[in-house]
Parts: C-alpha cells; sequence; structure tokens
C-alpha cells in the first residue's frame, strides 16, 4: 500500500502488509530479516516512512519490531461477534 500523503505530493509512506513466520522456523531471525527486507524494499522506492501492524498479544513481534526502532504511533481496536447459526 501506498500513501499519497497529506499533500498529495506522491507517495510518502508504505505498508508492510503481512510478516509470518511458520511456528517450526521461530527463533531463526526469519521474523527480523524479513521485515529488514521489507523496509529495504520501501526505502528503495524512495518512500520516507513504513508502516506495519501487529497485535499487542504477540510479544515476540512487538519486542522485534521495537529492537529495529520501531515506535507505536496508534492503538486499533477491533471487535468481534460470534454470529449466531442461521436456518
Amino acid at each position: 500500500m501506498l500513501d499519497e500523503g497529506p499533500r498529495g505530493g506522491g507517495p510518502h509512506e508504505g505498508e508492510i502488509f503481512v510478516i509470518a513466520v511458520d511456528p517450526d522456523f521461530e527463533h531463526q531471525g526469519l521474523g527480523r530479516a524479513l521485515t529488514v527486507a521489507g523496509y529495504a524494499y520501501l526505502a528503495g522506492l524512495g518512500l520516507t516512512e513504513g508502516i506495519l501492524y501487529v497485535d499487542a498479544a504477540n510479544t515476540a513481534a512487538v519486542s522485534l519490531y521495537r529492537s529495529l526502532g520501531l515506535e507505536v504511533v496508534r492503538v486499533d481496536r477491533a471487535y468481534v461477534r460470534t454470529m449466531p447459526n442461521q436456518p
């Protein structure tokens, strides 16, 4: 995703949409490598900011992103409801 920015002067922000590591391959540095590669890709496009979203309960990912210098700028909430069975 590319954001045109507040003044519409061209994209300045990109998003790393999904990063996932198979549980069988955790703790091998793959999440770090994927995140760094994603930000390098965005920088290579000339973007000045990159964003990603993470579930706050995913403490391993939160720790990783903080160790890479990412800052929390917004907290979103999602609401879920189980739908009753319909005939």
